[in-house]
């Protein structure tokens, strides 16, 4: 990933940070990917072209991400309460909604819940609502989408920049 991301490898963490993932986890209700769990432990919260933020529990803030999490689900559930969500339900619904980043301009980036979360793939929802799938999990979207390995529908054309600036979110 560092390889396609180049701004990334200055952020990684030198040691690797443990998450209380069984707080993080019992928290939400379900365990996350593996793949998400090793991103949050080797960076911190990070902001991708002062576009894309990828949210990460941070060791010692374990309930301020559970807090921001419920925040985002409450916030789903509003819009699938009101059929605004493409048919699409909120987690803890079966093959529910997650949600585990955000644009700046507006779009929700969740991942749809399956039985194996290492088999989780993923929904955007854009600011034109929108409720695009992507197939893959979330290292290997932002592998893909940042390292400019293939375009993502409706997302902006001219995103990521090149070099991607990476920077850490406040």
């Amino acid at each position: 990933m560092e390889a396609l991301i180049p701004g990334l490898a200055a952020h990684r963490i030198s040691s690797i940070s443990y998450v209380q993932w069984d707080l993080v986890e019992t928290g939400i209700g379900t365990t996350l990917p593996s793949d998400f769990k090793w991103f949050a432990e080797c960076y911190p919260p990070l902001v991708f072209d002062g576009f894309l933020a990828v949210n990460v529990p941070s060791p010692g803030k374990e309930s301020e991400y559970l807090r921001d999490m419920d925040n985002a689900l409450q916030a789903l559930r509003y819009m699938t309460e009101g059929d605004e969500a493409d048919g699409y339900q909120a987690f803890p619904e079966k093959n529910g909604l997650l949600p585990w980043g955000k644009s700046f301009h507006g779009d929700v980036f969740h991942w749809l819940t399956r039985s194996d979360p290492d088999s989780w793939s993923m929904v955007i929802e854009t600011t034109n609502g929108d409720w695009l799938p992507c197939p893959e999990g979330v290292t290997d979207f932002l592998a893909r989408f940042l390292g400019r390995q293939g375009e993502v529908r409706g997302m902006p054309s001219n995103f990521p920049n090149s070099p991607v600036t990476v920077t850490l979110r406040m």
